[in-house]
């Protein structure tokens, strides 16, 4: 298969293969639905000259066609774009009434610079390799392993969604994210739901505390109950200076002398009066 690399969206392909004109280079790339390449800012421009150095081209051909034509009388890309960016050899372009092809050397003296040259467009231009350019098809491409830098070999091939999951986890590629994050979600959900199932019958489960909540006056002279956490409640018996409870204040009325915090009346949670009221 034909090898393409991509850059910024775009695949390339470098053919040494000598085409006799630019025009037969144009049908050429066609045949592979791609178009000779356009090459529109310093960048690309780099890139392009890094795979040629890279994959020694020159030592197959002098030069390559490029997309750039003046055919109206204005110099213009295949897609209609017009010239902006430009690397011309100084002195090109010339002879514009005959010479209305570029192309690009990349040989001898040009090897360091890889100037660009206006060129006869027939069979009788100069024979060069070529550069054709495409959109990258993210339906219909594989990604290898091979690398030259940034840039990433990329081998054209229709096939079916299953074939490049088989294919990309043969190759030891990245699995769909979509594949790995939705298990991993619903675990993390079932464990947080076990977790917090735990948690509740762990507390539902705990023995209540015997601390008092709440204490009361009840009938009958210097007379208190207490409620403790199970709901109980307690009949403390007599207590001295206890009148009635204050529901202003949540506190006893006292008409006798207070209690000291150490002489609060001694009741036994396991063993409590026999009028507890619940």
């Amino acid at each position: 298969m034909e090898e393409w690399l991509t850059f910024e969206g775009q695949t390339f392909s470098f053919t040494t293969i000598i085409s006799r004109g630019h025009g037969q280079a144009e049908q050429l790339c066609q045949q592979n639905n791609s178009h000779l390449a356009e090459i529109t800012s310093t960048e690309q421009e780099e890139f392009i000259d890094s795979v040629i150095d890279t994959r020694n081209i020159s030592q197959n051909t002098n030069c390559l066609w490029i997309g750039l034509q003046n055919s109206t009388g204005e110099w213009m890309w295949p897609s209609g774009k017009k010239l902006e960016y430009d690397n011309w050899e100084p002195g090109e372009p010339n002879l514009l009434e005959t010479q209305r092809c570029v192309n690009k050397h990349i040989a001898g003296t040009y090897k360091i610079r890889k100037t660009w040259f206006n060129e006869y467009c027939d069979s009788g231009g100069q024979s060069c390799g070529r550069i054709c350019q495409k959109p990258v098809d993210t339906s219909a491409v594989i990604q290898s392993t091979d690398t030259i830098g940034n840039v990433t070999t990329v081998t054209s091939a229709v096939t079916s969604a299953s074939t490049l999951t088989n294919m990309n986890r043969a190759q030891g590629g990245n699995f769909p994210v979509a594949a790995v994050a939705v298990p991993v979600v619903l675990l993390l959900l079932i464990l947080a739901l076990v977790v917090f199932h735990l948690y509740r019958k762990r507390s539902g489960s705990k023995p209540k505390s015997d601390v008092v909540l709440k204490s009361e006056a009840v009938s009958g002279p210097n007379r208190a109950r207490t409620e403790n956490a199970n709901g109980a409640w307690h009949d403390l018996g007599e207590v001295e200076g206890v009148e009635s409870w204050d529901n202003d204040h949540d506190s006893f009325a006292n008409s006798g002398p207070e209690l000291d915090e150490d002489e609060t009346p001694n009741v036994s949670a396991g063993d409590p009066p026999a009028d507890i009221e619940v």
